[in-house]
């Protein structure tokens, strides 16, 4: 058995050692006897400035609910809305990445066929310039 296991938290433990101590249980004890032990020591020496959004996360992982207040409930709400629009920020970031990357090479291909032979860049340019109407007649 590890020492680890017999190590338990205090009321002045931080919640790092919070989840230390229960990771330290599951290997000594197992899973299930582990969240009783943890849960029973979280009853006698556990605090609300303890029960943070990351506590309640990991234990919840585990299979563990511990009591919260009105304020920690909203609190884990608006992280779990704060986590959406990260992961959401994120997909936002590679997608307006990659239409700039296709809008820039779909300009510079039309950049490169423009020079490549000079009677398009007169076209084109008549074509931008009467929006379309100088290919209808044949310009």
């Amino acid at each position: 058995m590890s020492t680890q296991c017999l190590n338990i938290p205090t009321s002045q433990s931080d919640v790092s050692f919070w989840i230390a101590w229960h990771r330290a249980l599951k290997k000594c004890v197992g899973s299930n006897k582990a969240n009783s032990l943890w849960t029973d020591a979280w009853g006698r020496f556990g605090s609300d400035d303890k029960n943070t959004y990351d506590l309640r996360q990991y234990l919840t992982g585990e299979g563990i609910t511990i009591e919260q207040g009105v304020l920690a409930h909203y609190t884990d709400v608006i992280g779990g809305v704060g986590s959406f629009i990260g992961r959401g920020a994120k997909f936002g970031q590679v997608m307006g990445m990659a239409l700039g990357i296709i809008l820039v090479g779909g300009v510079g291909m039309i950049i490169y066929q423009m020079t490549k032979s000079p009677e398009n860049i007169t076209r084109s340019v008549a074509a931008i310039g009467t929006k379309g109407k100088s290919e209808m007649i044949g310009v």
